[in-house]
Protein backbone atom coordinates (compact mmCIF):
# COMPACT_ATOMS: atom_id res chain seq x y z
CA UNK A 1 0.00 0.00 0.00
CA UNK A 2 1.15 3.43 -0.71
CA UNK A 3 0.74 6.26 1.69
CA UNK A 4 -0.92 9.44 0.48
CA UNK A 5 1.60 12.05 -0.48
CA UNK A 6 1.50 15.52 0.99
CA UNK A 7 2.61 16.90 -2.34
CA UNK A 8 -0.18 18.10 -4.57
CA UNK A 9 -0.88 15.78 -7.44
CA UNK A 10 -2.78 16.52 -10.61
CA UNK A 11 -6.07 15.98 -8.80
CA UNK A 12 -5.20 18.63 -6.21
CA UNK A 13 -3.80 21.37 -8.37
CA UNK A 14 -7.09 23.26 -8.33
CA UNK A 15 -6.74 23.61 -4.56
CA UNK A 16 -3.38 25.33 -4.83
CA UNK A 17 -3.41 29.04 -4.16
CA UNK A 18 -2.70 31.10 -7.23
CA UNK A 19 -1.84 34.74 -7.65
CA UNK A 20 -4.22 36.95 -5.76
CA UNK A 21 -6.58 38.84 -7.98
CA UNK A 22 -8.23 41.84 -6.51
CA UNK A 23 -11.81 42.11 -7.67
CA UNK A 24 -12.75 45.27 -9.51
CA UNK A 25 -14.45 47.65 -7.14
CA UNK A 26 -18.13 47.85 -8.02
CA UNK A 27 -19.62 51.13 -9.03
CA UNK A 28 -22.11 52.94 -6.83
CA UNK A 29 -24.75 51.57 -9.20
CA UNK A 30 -23.78 48.02 -8.20
CA UNK A 31 -22.52 47.17 -11.71
CA UNK A 32 -19.04 45.86 -12.46
CA UNK A 33 -16.94 48.77 -13.77
CA UNK A 34 -16.16 47.15 -17.17
CA UNK A 35 -19.87 46.62 -17.82
CA UNK A 36 -20.67 50.19 -16.76
CA UNK A 37 -17.89 51.48 -19.03
CA UNK A 38 -19.39 49.61 -21.98
CA UNK A 39 -22.93 50.74 -21.11
CA UNK A 40 -21.77 54.36 -21.10
CA UNK A 41 -21.46 54.12 -24.89
CA UNK A 42 -24.09 51.45 -25.65
CA UNK A 43 -26.97 53.84 -26.40
CA UNK A 44 -24.90 56.85 -27.35
CA UNK A 45 -25.32 60.06 -25.41
CA UNK A 46 -28.48 58.80 -23.66
CA UNK A 47 -26.75 55.95 -21.81
CA UNK A 48 -23.72 58.17 -21.25
CA UNK A 49 -25.91 60.74 -19.53
CA UNK A 50 -27.53 58.11 -17.33
CA UNK A 51 -24.14 56.69 -16.28
CA UNK A 52 -22.68 60.16 -15.72
CA UNK A 53 -25.59 61.32 -13.56
CA UNK A 54 -26.02 58.14 -11.50
CA UNK A 55 -22.43 57.00 -10.91
CA UNK A 56 -20.88 58.79 -7.95
CA UNK A 57 -17.78 56.78 -6.98
CA UNK A 58 -15.90 55.35 -9.94
CA UNK A 59 -14.13 58.23 -11.68
CA UNK A 60 -13.16 56.26 -14.81
CA UNK A 61 -16.74 55.10 -15.38
CA UNK A 62 -17.93 58.69 -14.91
CA UNK A 63 -15.32 59.81 -17.45
CA UNK A 64 -16.63 57.34 -20.04
CA UNK A 65 -20.19 58.52 -19.36
CA UNK A 66 -19.19 62.16 -19.77
CA UNK A 67 -17.16 61.47 -22.90
CA UNK A 68 -20.11 59.59 -24.41
CA UNK A 69 -22.42 62.54 -23.75
CA UNK A 70 -20.04 65.03 -25.33
CA UNK A 71 -19.01 62.81 -28.27
CA UNK A 72 -22.36 61.39 -29.33
CA UNK A 73 -24.33 64.44 -28.24
CA UNK A 74 -22.09 66.58 -30.42
CA UNK A 75 -22.39 64.18 -33.35
CA UNK A 76 -26.18 64.13 -32.97
CA UNK A 77 -26.34 67.93 -33.03
CA UNK A 78 -23.98 68.02 -36.03
CA UNK A 79 -26.14 65.53 -37.93
CA UNK A 80 -29.28 67.54 -37.20
CA UNK A 81 -27.64 70.74 -38.42
CA UNK A 82 -26.32 69.05 -41.55
CA UNK A 83 -29.78 67.64 -42.28
CA UNK A 84 -31.31 71.10 -42.01
CA UNK A 85 -28.65 72.76 -44.18
CA UNK A 86 -28.72 69.98 -46.77
CA UNK A 87 -32.06 71.40 -47.93
CA UNK A 88 -30.37 74.59 -49.17
CA UNK A 89 -30.37 74.99 -52.93
CA UNK A 90 -27.02 74.74 -54.79
CA UNK A 91 -24.85 73.61 -51.83
CA UNK A 92 -27.29 71.29 -50.11
CA UNK A 93 -26.04 68.19 -51.90
CA UNK A 94 -22.48 68.81 -50.72
CA UNK A 95 -23.64 69.25 -47.14
CA UNK A 96 -25.74 66.10 -47.52
CA UNK A 97 -22.65 64.13 -48.61
CA UNK A 98 -20.73 65.35 -45.58
CA UNK A 99 -23.62 64.19 -43.42
CA UNK A 100 -23.52 60.76 -45.04
CA UNK A 101 -19.80 60.46 -44.31
CA UNK A 102 -20.36 61.14 -40.61
CA UNK A 103 -22.58 58.07 -40.13
CA UNK A 104 -19.81 55.48 -40.75
CA UNK A 105 -17.45 57.50 -38.55
CA UNK A 106 -20.06 57.49 -35.80
CA UNK A 107 -20.54 53.71 -36.11
CA UNK A 108 -16.80 53.04 -35.91
CA UNK A 109 -16.40 55.38 -32.93
CA UNK A 110 -19.35 53.72 -31.21
CA UNK A 111 -17.84 50.22 -31.51
CA UNK A 112 -14.29 51.30 -30.61
CA UNK A 113 -15.41 53.33 -27.62
CA UNK A 114 -17.60 50.52 -26.27
CA UNK A 115 -14.56 48.23 -26.38
CA UNK A 116 -12.33 50.83 -24.72
CA UNK A 117 -15.01 51.57 -22.13
CA UNK A 118 -15.29 47.87 -21.30
CA UNK A 119 -11.52 47.69 -20.85
CA UNK A 120 -11.69 50.87 -18.74
CA UNK A 121 -8.92 52.33 -20.88
CA UNK A 122 -8.65 56.07 -20.42
CA UNK A 123 -8.91 56.90 -24.12
CA UNK A 124 -9.16 60.66 -24.20
CA UNK A 125 -10.42 61.82 -27.56
CA UNK A 126 -9.19 65.21 -28.79
CA UNK A 127 -11.31 68.13 -27.53
CA UNK A 128 -14.12 65.79 -26.40
CA UNK A 129 -11.90 64.09 -23.81
CA UNK A 130 -10.77 67.42 -22.37
CA UNK A 131 -14.38 68.51 -21.89
CA UNK A 132 -15.24 65.14 -20.32
CA UNK A 133 -12.31 65.36 -17.90
CA UNK A 134 -13.45 68.82 -16.79
CA UNK A 135 -16.98 67.47 -16.25
CA UNK A 136 -15.65 64.64 -14.08
CA UNK A 137 -13.19 66.89 -12.21
CA UNK A 138 -16.07 69.09 -11.07
CA UNK A 139 -17.51 66.18 -9.10
CA UNK A 140 -15.88 64.45 -6.14
CA UNK A 141 -15.23 60.75 -6.62
CA UNK A 142 -12.79 57.94 -6.22
CA UNK A 143 -9.58 58.19 -8.20
CA UNK A 144 -9.14 54.96 -10.11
Amino acid sequence: MSTPSAEPGPERQGDMPGPKQTPAKATSMGIDPPVAGLLAYALGWVSGLVIFLIEKQHREVRFHGAQSVVLFGGLTILNILLSVFSTLPAVGWIIGLVGLLIWPLTAVLWIVMMIQGHKLNHVKLPVVGDIAERMVADQPGETV
